[in-house]
């Protein structure tokens, strides 16, 4: 049996931001920037997603049987489930909303000039590092992003 996704219980966009930080940092094998999310139900795994992420990405489920990208740990947080892309765009600030189209997607999605701290993400098959190495450069992207945009984060109640 999977173990409960810690919902966010917060008030504000930082708030947010640094939950989703905490739950990608405490189990790494949730986060995925080329999966908006997979969440499993009941005792037993689903073979086909089981072996692509195992074959593709070399990694585990984690004990809630979800794996996210950030946008998807975002709405997955707030108890939203099937949800569309880009979705969690509705949680921030206006004023951040284009630096976060290229925090949840990279500069390969949308070009943005005056985002040049936010990396690309590697998709992960191609990132020989660890889950846990993966895991810190998002955190590192999270970071950044908090960094640039803290006064409306901290003021945008959600």
């Amino acid at each position: 049996m999977f173990t409960e996704i810690p919902l966010f219980d917060g008030k504000t966009s930082l708030d947010l931001m640094l939950h989703v930080r905490k739950l990608i940092l405490d189990e790494p094998n949730r986060i995925l920037m080329d999966i908006w999310g997979i969440r499993l139900q009941g005792d037993a795994y689903d073979e086909d997603v089981k072996d692509k992420m195992t074959m593709n990405h070399g990694r585990n489920f984690p004990s809630c049987g979800t794996i996210a990208c950030l946008n998807g740990w975002m709405d997955y947080s707030m108890g939203k489930y099937n949800t569309q892309p880009f979705n969690a765009l509705s949680y921030l600030p206006e004023s951040t909303k284009n630096e976060a189209r290229a925090l949840f997607g990279g500069s390969s999605i949308i070009e943005i000039d005056e985002v040049v701290e936010i990396q690309p993400y590697p998709f992960p098959s191609t990132f020989s590092n660890s889950p846990e190495e993966y895991a810190q450069a998002v955190a590192e992207n999270i970071d950044k992003f908090i960094e640039r945009n803290r006064e409306a984060l901290e003021i945008h109640i959600i």
